[in-house]
C-alpha cells in the first residue's frame, strides 16, 4: 500500500514519501500504550503523518523523525524519569506529536506530572489521534508557544515545573528570540537548586544566522558548542 498518492506528494526536499521502517520502540509504544494492533501500526502512523503534515510541514514530520523518541535517547533521560517518579514535574516545550510524553508515562512517570505545550491546536489534535488517549490524558497538553507566559503552567495548577525538555525548538528562532525562550524556561521553573533542562537542537559547524527553510524571509541562529554556551 502506498503511503500517499503520487499527485499528493509535496515538492519539498525533506518530505519522505514512504515509511520504510517503524522503529521498534515506537511500534511497541503504540501497541502497548495505545492498544493498536500490530498489523495496524504502520497504516495508523501514515494516516496521522498525513494529518500532521497538512498542519505543520516541518522536517520532523516530513522525515518521520517523530518516530525516534529522541528524549529517551538523551543520556539524562533516566535521571529525568527517576525524578518524575519522586513527584517532580516536567514540561515538554514544543512537544509536537507528544511522543516523548507518552514514552515517559509508559516508562513509569506519573501522568499527572508530565505536561506539554505546542503552538498548534491542530498538531495537538493529531497528537491525541496518534496515541488514542484523549479521554485518559485530556489536560496534559495545552496550546501555547514558547513565548507565552502561560506556557509553563500545568493545567489547573499554579506550581512551576522542575524539569524542562526543550527538543528541536531553539533552532527555530534567531538569537534574540532564543534568549527569550531561555528566559521563559527559567521563569517557569521552581526557585531551588538542582533543576534540570535538557534537549537537542540543530547546529552548524560555523555558528551564525541562516535562512529558515520554511520561510525565506525568516532568519534563524544555528549554534556550535561555543555559541550555545554564550547563549
Amino acid at each position: 500500500m502506498e503511503d500517499t498518492r503520487e499527485d499528493e506528494v509535496p515538492a519539498i526536499s525533506w518530505f519522505q514519501k514512504n515509511l520504510d521502517i517503524v522503529p521498534d520502540a515506537m511500534s511497541q509504544l503504540l501497541k502497548t500504550y495505545s492498544g493498536i494492533q500490530a498489523e495496524d501500526v504502520r497504516h495508523h502512523i501514515v494516516q496521522i503523518r498525513e494529518q500532521a503534515w497538512k498542519i505543520t510541514p516541518y522536517p520532523c514530520i516530513g522525515r518521520w523523525m517523530f518516530l525516534q523518541l529522541n528524549m529517551s535517547l538523551n543520556p539524562v533521560y533516566p535521571e529525568a524519569l527517576r525524578r518524575l517518579q519522586h513527584r517532580a514535574k516536567l514540561l515538554d516545550l514544543g512537544c509536537g506529536l507528544g511522543q516523548d510524553i507518552r514514552k515517559l508515562i509508559h516508562d513509569g512517570a506519573p501522568a499527572r506530572d508530565v505536561y506539554g505545550c505546542d503552538a498548534s491546536q491542530g498538531l495537538i489534535d493529531a497528537d491525541y489521534d496518534l496515541f488514542r488517549d484523549r479521554s485518559t490524558l485530556p489536560n496534559a497538553i495545552i496550546v501555547a508557544d514558547a513565548f507565552d507566559s502561560e506556557a509553563c503552567m500545568p493545567p489547573g495548577s499554579e506550581a512551576e515545573v522542575d524539569i524542562v525538555a526543550a527538543g528541536s525548538i531553539f533552532h527555530l528562532f534567531g538569537w534574540q528570540e532564543q534568549l527569550e525562550v531561555a528566559e521563559r524556561i527559567v521563569g517557569c521553573m521552581r526557585s531551588r537548586p538542582g533543576l534540570l533542562v535538557f534537549g537537542h537542537h540543530l547546529g552548524h559547524v560555523h555558528a551564525g544566522t541562516y535562512p529558515f527553510g520554511l520561510d525565506s524571509g525568516k532568519m534563524i541562529f544555528k549554534h556550535d558548542e561555543a555559541s550555545f554556551k554564550r547563549l
